[in-house]
């Protein structure tokens, strides 16, 4: 009896918190057929919690009788009665079930026996309908650990010692954190051995275009010709000078992409802050949201890190779990050690903001709160921002490309009427030259708008 007593107590405990995350999905959930099974799940786990509170003075009281001459009979399922012959009338009254549920036994009355029966497992057919008991109790951490692609084997093998030397100096510091903040799954001597092997491609590449066209000359031969290129060798005087400036370009083109290696994590790094700007409001007030109903801090980062409607900042919270999960740091340095490394001013405030609440014993829900309405209010501010620029692009684009291309159409009539030329166009071909620079301003004006434009 006091092993099922034990059994007993140990079950409620798992009800509690079942209820717990149950409370979270209804209020994180915004599907209404979802909320709906959850809400079932979360009564019946009340049902079950009750009977089992009911059972324990009925378990008490057995646990003080002695020589008990125990009959069994075995019921429908895995419930089996045990009927105690020499107990008190009060206690023959009620029968014993014990209810067997995971290999344990639980003492129960016997008017709880069928409801219990009935609720039994109610919540968890709910949970795994739509998958969230394995969300639970399952880590993501796929990504976390990547073997080298066969370019990144390859460039370590041609210059793995020159990229530890580089890696070991204190001035890559820089672009180790560049390469953090980009979430760039690369180590410092690997990307630096990789941006070289590139360069040296692009400049082998490079040179062998040049030499060929330093010594042919490429021209279009004729329609009635089966090639249509030609290829003719250069007089030997002007080899010379050509290869010359063939190796120029190839070292100009070969610096150009060494310097793009080194400073794309810092131009990734400002894209995704540029992108985080947008879903840091409404990722705070989901948290917000998820704190309300007091579920463990942890908990939240594990919640936001599983979820995809804010890409870049789950990623930033699967970085916490980790460092928690798979490095055993507590929270708080978590959240220390992801803000050193966070893109974004905005993170690294929040971060820190919500370790120093934790650390002082504040109030997280309220904290979180407060930081949603100030994110959404910069989210407001940056719309508006953007659409009062969006009103200046207008006016540029209707006095540049509307009122001027009717009115350089117009000196066109009035050219052709009186039959001039213009630096020895004529009428006809300024027009088409016109046309086709409008045409293609307005399709770089397009493309200017669609990169500047922020992120929704």
């Amino acid at each position: 009896m006091i092993e099922e007593l034990k059994n007993n107590l140990e079950q409620q405990s798992k009800i509690i918190k079942e209820l717990q995350k149950l409370v979270t999905y209804v209020k994180t959930n915004k599907d209404e057929e979802q909320k709906k099974f959850f809400n079932e799940s979360a009564n019946g786990l009340i049902d079950k919690l009750i009977i089992l509170n009911n059972s324990i003075p009925l378990t008490l009281e057995n646990l003080g009788k002695e020589n008990f001459n125990v009959k069994t009979t075995k019921l429908k399922g895995d419930v089996k009665t045990y009927t105690n012959e020499t107990a008190s009338d009060n206690y023959k009254s009620s029968i014993v079930n014990r209810v067997v549920t995971s290999s344990k036994s639980l003492s129960l009355s016997d008017k709880d026996k069928s409801q219990f029966r009935k609720d039994l497992g109610l919540e968890d057919v709910n949970i795994k309908k739509f998958g969230y008991e394995e969300k639970e109790k399952k880590i993501k951490d796929e990504g976390i650990f990547k073997q080298p692609g066969n370019f990144v084997k390859t460039a370590n093998k041609f210059f793995g010692n020159i990229g530890e030397k580089i890696a070991k100096s204190p001035s890559s510091e820089n672009l180790r954190i560049g390469l953090r903040k980009a979430n760039l799954p690369y180590l410092v001597s690997s990307y630096v051995s990789s941006v070289l092997l590139i360069v040296l491609i692009a400049f082998i590449v490079s040179l062998i275009l040049g030499i060929f066209f330093s010594v042919f000359k490429v021209s279009l031969a004729g329609v009635e010709s089966l090639i249509p290129i030609q290829l003719s060798l250069l007089p030997i005087e002007s080899i010379l000078p050509r290869l010359g400036l063939a190796f120029l370009i190839s070292i100009v083109i070969s610096a150009l992409f060494l310097i793009i290696g080194f400073t794309y994590p810092k131009s990734r790094a400002k894209g995704i802050q540029r992108r985080l700007s947008n879903e840091i409001a409404f990722a705070v007030m989901h948290m917000a949201a998820i704190s309300s109903s007091g579920i463990e801090p942890t908990k939240i980062f594990t919640i936001i890190s599983n979820t995809k409607e804010y890409p870049l900042f789950s990623n930033e919270a699967k970085k916490i779990t980790h460092q928690i999960n798979l490095y055993g740091y507590d929270l708080v340095t978590a959240l220390k050690n992801v803000s050193k490394t966070s893109p974004s001013d905005a993170m690294i405030e929040l971060f820190n903001g919500i370790a120093t609440t934790i650390n002082s014993g504040g109030s997280l829900n309220s904290y979180l709160n407060e930081k949603a309405r100030d994110f959404l209010n910069d989210y407001k501010l940056l719309r508006q921002k953007y659409i009062s620029t969006s009103a200046t692009y207008a006016d540029v684009y209707t006095g540049l490309l509307i009122a001027a291309p009717l009115i350089f159409m117009l000196m066109l009539v009035l050219v052709n009427v009186i039959g001039v030329s213009i630096g020895g166009l004529t009428a006809s071909t300024i027009a088409i030259i016109g046309i086709s620079a409008i045409v293609l301003l307005n399709i770089g004006f397009i493309i200017f708008l669609q990169v500047s434009q922020p992120d929704i």
